[in-house]
């Protein structure tokens, strides 16, 4: 295991400015107590109360326990996973609705499980709340790109580099696949380096209970942008209509695995059905796997004994097969 920085010495995005500037944090809060109310709130509408909702457990979950800064200065991260002799390899996006990172079970887990599998595994760290979009985009973008240009390095063929991102990671990828890839967004002073000019493109793409659209889950759009452009009906809907990977999917030549739980109370799942079916009229390859009795955020267990986790195998056997369903690897 190893972490791996991957930007250069100029990271776009970044600043000396203070989070807290940025934020609404509230006073003397419990962080279990703080973890319901924030999950709570991704359902609600209401900016303010949301807004300070999001914020507070940003700062309890990330800031005060120095994982992440106080200031802009964020160095998002690759965690490696080798496997023996692998050529394949995953990045694995955990998600959080931009408020923190399920590492565990929706990183840690995940890598090791895929080395058990024979894949290597990366584990992205990308920045959060309280940055802008597309920032943590760029870091999914960037990421690819890394993984690409050490491929050689890494022992891992540069064309089985695939995705699986969790609820806000599978937004991650999706959003990445759909609305990112084959484009640079960077912002204006930053210079481009070797590896802004790699190839971006991916193997496949998965998505495990994500949010694809923010129409269901308000606060997280409330948490991306600044409070003028979403306090505004008009520039709001542009933003939500701009960032939707229904509405604007153009990864249709990349073959697809999307899974999530028919009880998940967070994101409303019907966004993956639909999602499934834009995709599929488009003639993509997507193949849909629904789990009957789950709810949001089941991820891997570390030892592989729950009974949600049988999505994993499937994955594995998906991913390890051409669109024939032979086996190819």
């Amino acid at each position: 295991m190893k972490r791996l920085e991957i930007w250069g010495d100029m990271i776009p995005g970044n600043s000396s400015r203070k989070k807290s500037l940025d934020m609404d944090i509230g006073k003397n809060p419990f962080y279990l107590l703080q973890m319901f109310r924030m999950l709570a709130a991704l359902n609600g509408s209401n900016y303010k109360k949301c807004k300070k909702e999001l914020d507070t457990f940003t700062y309890l979950a990330g800031i005060k326990k120095g994982i992440t800064k106080e200031t802009y200065e964020d160095v998002p991260t690759l965690t490696y996973y080798p496997a023996q002799g692998a050529k394949q390899a995953v990045i694995v996006v955990p998600g959080g609705a931009y408020a923190y990172q399920c590492v565990e079970m929706e990183g840690t887990n995940v890598a090791n499980a895929l080395n058990k599998q024979g894949i290597a595994a990366f584990v992205l760290d990308y920045r959060l709340n309280p940055y802008r979009m597309p920032i943590p985009l760029m870091d999914m973008q960037r990421a690819v790109r890394y993984v690409r240009a050490h491929s050689e390095e890494f022992g891992i063929d540069e064309k089985k580099i695939s995705l699986l991102g969790f609820s806000a990671g599978g937004y991650q990828v999706g959003g990445f696949a759909n609305l990112l890839q084959g484009k640079n967004k960077f912002p204006a002073g930053y210079e481009m380096d070797e590896i802004d000019k790699v190839d971006d493109s991916v193997d496949t793409v998965s998505l495990l209970y994500p949010c694809l659209t923010w129409r269901y889950n308000l606060p997280i759009l409330y948490i991306l942008f600044p409070e003028e452009m979403v306090q505004n009906e008009k520039t709001k809907n542009q933003l939500l209509k701009e960032y939707d990977c229904i509405e604007n999917l153009n990864s249709a030549g990349v073959r697809q695995f999307v899974c999530y739980g028919k009880k998940d109370h967070v994101v409303n799942h019907e966004q993956s059905r639909m999602y499934v079916e834009t995709l599929r009229k488009a003639n993509g390859d997507v193949t849909l796997m629904e789990l009957e009795d789950a709810d949001h955020g089941f991820g891997v267990s570390k030892d592989m004994n729950r009974k949600t986790d049988r999505w994993f195998q499937s994955y594995v056997k998906w991913l390890k097969s051409d669109n024939t369903g032979k086996s190819v690897r």
